[in-house]
């Protein structure tokens, strides 16, 4: 079946002084190719219109550059790291910390994958059902995986303005891929947070059955945000996908013809005789030149040109490693921090078939899968939040924590869906090599007294922490996680069970008129 596509795109500054949301839909006229951005600047940082319009920028260029990286899965990811170079560099000229979300949906070659990094969200819509969504980078988004709060409730929450990931940063973003259904019919959202929270999932389903044009989005968009006393910056691009019938040519009607019939037997019979006499003198010629038969490796030895990705495969550099190493670790790096961080975790991304009877199955029987395969050892297991999942519509996504003996592993999480009864899809970071002592030195309170002696700042932390182990190279050791508010500022802290010392940190990010610790960011 051909597809056609068709999509609009609308921007609404909402009730803000300022529209830091910026889109872009490449691949109009082009058929089957397409790449949709949206880029949804933080306003609690300065110049979030500047890095919203950098990653548009950065977007347009490795869209002319596509044919350089035919796999869509490496250009996405090669798309968020041109984004966040570009956003630091906007940094270094403006003087500025310009910060964004951002969601991109990229169609080729009859595949459909996104990558997101925040609260920007890629949604598809089927036959009057929500298919799914992305999951944002959010503390909102952990409460939903959770069980606390449902998804409709997320956008009014008091923590949808803190981000766990965003483009801009010493720290790098931590990108989401997503790969979709290219069902023959569906309509894709690519939005940011202020269209999503105008709308339920059973609102947008109407998407799909209406013929919006561009002027009706823009007007219900409107509608929406005037019946509210204060609403964000609201953009959306709509595509929407269609089958259409492949047309057979019309055979035309035989017609017939008094006398010919007999003339096309006699010539018919007169090309039999002749293809009789050539076949006898082939097999003649066949005996006769046996033995000067050529080898077959002598034809394909130097047949063809040389592949093409031999000749523009990019080489390796050295901010491409830089990249890898913050994206599989999220590594920060502070003034009494010089740990090397944790290290890499391979990422597991399969295509399985496993019946489950019930959602509370999911995390067992995604353990034997993983156990079965050597993924992960027999003393692991995997819990999942609340055994609930997310509900997002015909399919449920169940994310997981891999535990060692009890202990959660730090960044080794797993994610699996659900539909239909069964196990499609699992993806994530497991490991399997764990040997460790799992009695901490030190309890969390000393570690943080420890901490506090160590250190200039002021710091308040949490009365309890998280035991955890921290992979770091070959080794493992014993970690004490917990949210500690430096000179104002929350985050999640990690440090060291046997020593006090500081793992990692990785700081919550505000968007918008919320606390952050006892600080305040101006949207």
């Amino acid at each position: 079946m051909a597809k056609s596509y068709s999509s609009i795109g609308i921007s609404n500054i909402g009730q803000r002084e300022e529209n830091q949301d910026r889109y872009k839909i490449l691949g109009l006229g082009l058929g089957d190719e397409w790449l949709i951005v949206v880029a949804d600047g933080l306003g609690g940082h300065k110049g979030g219109a500047i890095a919203a319009e950098a990653i548009i920028d950065a977007a347009s260029r490795c869209w002319q550059d596509r044919a350089r990286k035919p796999d869509n899965q490496a250009f996405l990811l090669d798309l968020v790291q041109a984004s966040q170079q570009a956003v630091q560099q906007a940094a270094m000229v403006s003087g500025l910390e310009p910060r964004s979300a951002i969601a991109a949906l990229m169609i080729r070659n009859d595949q459909a994958i996104s990558v997101h990094v925040g609260d920007c969200r890629v949604i598809q819509i089927q036959d009057e059902k929500f298919i799914k969504r992305t999951l944002d980078h959010s503390v909102a988004q952990i409460h939903v995986l959770q069980g606390r709060i449902n998804d409709d409730e997320m956008g009014d929450h008091r923590d949808q303005n803190r981000l766990t990931s965003c483009i801009g940063g010493d720290e790098g973003p931590d990108p989401e891929l997503e790969r979709w259904d290219m069902s023959e019919h569906c309509t894709f959202i690519v939005c940011s947070d202020g269209f999503w929270e105008l709308f339920t999932q059973e609102e947008m389903i109407e998407f799909d059955k209406l013929a919006l044009t561009q002027a009706n989005l823009e007007n219900l968009v409107q509608e929406r945000i005037d019946a509210r006393t204060q609403h964000d910056n609201t953009t959306a691009v709509l595509l929407r996908l269609r089958s259409l019938p492949v047309l057979q040519p019309r055979k035309k009607p035989e017609k017939k013809r008094r006398g010919v019939r007999t003339k096309w037997l006699s010539l018919l019979l007169i090309g039999l005789l002749l293809v009789g006499v050539w076949l006898l003198l082939q097999k003649h010629n066949r005996t006769s030149n046996q033995d000067a038969a050529v080898p077959v490796g002598a034809l394909t030895e130097s047949s063809g040109p040389p592949a093409e990705d031999e000749a523009l495969a990019p080489m390796p550099g050295e901010i491409d490693q830089i990249f890898e190493s913050r994206k599989e670790g999220g590594f920060r790096e502070t003034e009494n921090n010089r740990n090397p961080g944790p290290a890499p975790i391979d990422t597991v991304n399969k295509e399985v078939s496993e019946p489950v009877d019930n959602i509370d199955q999911v995390a067992e029987k995604t353990g034997d899968v993983l156990r079965r395969d050597g993924l992960i050892g027999t003393n692991d297991s995997l819990l999942s939040d609340s055994g609930a999942g997310t509900a997002v519509g015909e399919a449920k996504i169940i994310r997981m924590q891999q535990e060692y003996k009890g202990v959660p592993v730090y960044s080794a999480e797993l994610r699996a869906t659900v539909k239909g009864g069964k196990i499609i899809h699992i993806s994530g970071k497991p490991v399997s090599d764990i040997e460790i002592d799992i009695k901490p030195v030190l309890t969390y309170s000393e570690v943080i007294e420890r901490y506090k002696s160590s250190i200039t700042q002021n710091i308040k932390a949490e009365k309890t922490g998280q035991l955890l182990i921290f992979k770091e190279q070959k080794n493992y050791r014993l970690a004490w996680s917990g949210i500690v508010t430096t000179d104002g500022v929350d985050g999640k802290n990690i440090f060291s069970a046997d020593d006090a010392s500081l793992l990692v940190r990785e700081e919550l990010i505000s968007r918008g008129n919320e606390a952050v610790g006892t600080e305040f960011k101006e949207k």
